[in-house]
């Protein structure tokens, strides 16, 4: 089952900080050593912004909410 991380921050934040985080996020996963230690990790990195991390989200939990309820699963 893939899982995926992203760094998120509070409703209402200012796009001036969303930009700026972003930008230093892509940065920091551009540079080849931090590549060569999540490659090692078997995990691959995913570029993107709010608009995709918003995206992805929302196909998950489209996905997986028809898996739970096609294979009848339940918590008790």
């Amino acid at each position: 089952m893939p899982g995926w991380y992203a760094i998120v921050g509070p409703v209402g934040m200012s796009d001036k900080v969303v930009a700026t985080l972003n930008a230093a996020m892509q940065q920091t996963m551009a540079d080849p050593l931090i590549k060569a230690k999540l490659n090692e990790l078997s995990l691959l990195p995913l570029s993107g912004g709010e608009v995709e991390i918003k995206r992805r989200a929302a196909a998950d939990l489209s996905y997986w909410s028809n898996f739970i309820s096609k294979n009848n699963i339940r918590v008790e």
